[in-house]
């Protein structure tokens, strides 16, 4: 893909395993690559890329301003919220759900899943990171019934 046939991915995630596999990726196939982070974020995983990538500090800039000033092809969401930390739960949320649900209303989104999805499984089982990916996987259904979406789950 050159000049103007170039797709771009807006991915989130990027500094961490996966993301940052799939960036490297993503670049040797010749795709324009946004990059969504915290202005904290440790890079160390993506040092090398960040002058080949446009970058967004979604703690600085609202989340829609990466829409608004690129023509974005797909999402890659693999930003995710495990709770190692000992955030709270509704830090988890706002993560896992909240803000997957808003990068969902401003894209045709493509989500990553970790979540094992078994229907025998009671929520009062999960730990507040699979709920909050399972609600959201619910959700990202949701809207992609209305029709004006496209959702793939990879799980």
């Amino acid at each position: 893909m050159t000049g103007n046939n170039r797709k771009t991915i807006l991915l989130t995630g990027a500094t961490g395993f996966l993301g940052s596999n799939l960036l490297k990726c993503f670049l040797e196939n010749d795709f324009e690559v946004i990059v969504l982070k915290r202005s904290f974020s440790n890079t160390w995983r993506i040092d090398d890329y960040l002058k080949t990538v446009k970058v967004y500090n979604i703690d600085r800039v609202p989340l829609s301003s990466p829409f608004e000033e690129n023509k974005i092809n797909y999402v890659v969401h693999t930003a995710t919220n495990y709770g190692r930390k000992g955030e709270k739960i509704t830090q988890i949320l706002l993560h896992n759900l909240f803000f997957s649900l808003e990068l969902l209303e401003l894209s045709a989104f493509f989500n990553t899943d970790t979540f094992f999805n078994t229907d025998t499984l009671q929520y009062k089982f999960l730990t507040s990171y699979t709920l909050s990916k399972k609600q959201f996987v619910e959700w990202g259904k949701n809207f992609a019934d209305t029709g004006e979406i496209k959702l793939l789950i990879l799980s």
